[in-house]
């Protein structure tokens, strides 16, 4: 497991989610965008898991456990 941060933004009449690899590239990112979008738009953490080779890994959201059992 690993903690990203995801950037949610209004972009273009559609909505947006980038993985940032920590907080402050989440903020600087953020910073980066017009003040219209920023207003709008947030960093919040979250658990990922990472699957696939170091070239391409691939990142999905943990599951939530099934009833009775252990993570």
């Amino acid at each position: 497991m690993v903690t990203v941060f995801i950037l949610t933004a209004q972009l273009a009449n559609g909505f947006t989610m980038m993985p940032m690899v920590d907080e402050t590239a989440c903020n600087d990112a953020l910073a980066a965008l017009p003040p219209a979008i920023i207003e709008s738009a947030e960093c919040y953490p979250i658990e990922m898991i990472v699957r696939g080779s170091r070239y391409a890994p691939e990142m999905s959201p943990l599951p939530a456990p099934k009833p009775g059992r252990r993570v």
